[in-house]
């Protein structure tokens, strides 16, 4: 077999098993194989790099482009082909997009909450409110979503039943069987780290201090970051296990992103003064670097869904 032919082979096994990450670099989009291999390039020309988001079957990628002189979302195929902007025309600054789960919508934030479809057509707006920084989180059946607006906030996609479940609280995901939500907030004078029910109630603090967490697919586990590194733990805070530690100040600029099966999770760091990417078995074990960028800037990631999912 030649060498070729098996950096070819590596790729296609590596989509079809969800074992890649894309991630910025230098005002670049690009995607990689977790365990080696070149990469390759899927979109360029951006003035800033700014998060990634996958659809859920993996085929696409939207990102945020201000080449225009403004914030516009754009989504290119897997494969690097048709990168196209989804609300070019539209005004005002438009970012933090999120895919329905069924992959036919997108919500993201402009002068509001947006939704529309996966190809940029019928958009409307649901509120005036939204942080723009801070992603939607559509529930795991669709009939649900959230924002961050001083709180947490839930919304029908049709724009109905708009209203706050959860105060001074943000970064909010749901569990994989949509009963609980994972955010973090400030109570008592600290940052912490939360967990309530699906309606904002009932809720546990799991951890104190600043830092981003997200579920396993499974919803077995919590991977979150503190200042000394990352972690894992079960959803009522038991069980705690540091998986990778931070020997300097620099810290983590995205939330963990676990693979699709569970069983390894990406991570950024600075280490030596330089943005870099690692990948760390859920088990525990040593984290493998998959990229180191030349500098500190910030760079952002995601692991790539499996393809037909």
């Amino acid at each position: 077999m030649s060498g070729m032919t098996f950096t070819i082979l590596s790729m296609l096994l590596a989509q079809d098993t969800g074992q890649e990450i894309a991630y910025t670099s230098g005002g670049q989009v690009w995607v990689t194989a977790v365990d080696g291999g070149s990469p390759r390039k899927l979109a360029g020309d951006l003035d800033f790099d700014r998060p990634l988001v996958w659809s859920p079957d993996g085929a696409k990628l939207l990102y945020w482009n201000h080449a225009q002189g403004r914030w516009d979302i754009w989504v290119v195929d897997a494969d690097g082909r048709n990168a196209r902007s989804l609300t070019q025309g539209q005004e005002g600054e438009n970012r933090s997009p999120a895919w329905s789960p069924d992959g036919t919508h997108i919500a993201f934030l402009g002068d509001g909450l947006w939704v529309m479809d996966a190809d940029g057509r019928n958009r409307r707006a649901l509120t005036r409110r939204g942080h723009r920084d801070d992603f939607p989180a559509w529930a795991p059946d669709g009939r649900t979503i959230l924002f961050v607006d001083e709180g947490i906030w839930r919304i029908e996609p049709s724009g109905r039943n708009e209203e706050r479940i959860v105060r001074s609280a943000w970064d909010v995901t749901w569990s994989p069987d949509g009963k609980r939500l994972l955010y973090q907030a400030g109570r008592a004078g600290d940052y912490v780290l939360a967990v309530s029910g699906a309606d904002g109630r009932d809720e546990r603090i799991l951890a104190k201090g600043l830092g981003s967490a997200r579920w396993s697919p499974d919803g077995s586990k919590i991977a979150f970051e503190a200042e000394q590194g990352f972690f894992l733990m079960d959803p009522d805070g038991t069980n705690r296990k540091r998986l990778a530690e931070f020997k300097s100040k620099g810290r983590s600029f995205n939330p963990p992103s676990w693979s699709p099966d569970g069983k390894r999770i990406a991570f950024d760091a600075q280490p030596d003064k330089k943005w870099a990417l690692f990948v760390v078995d859920a088990a525990g074990g040593l984290p493998a670097k998959v990229y180191e960028a030349p500098d500190s800037a910030y760079r952002f990631f995601a692991w790539r869904p499996r393809k037909g999912r």
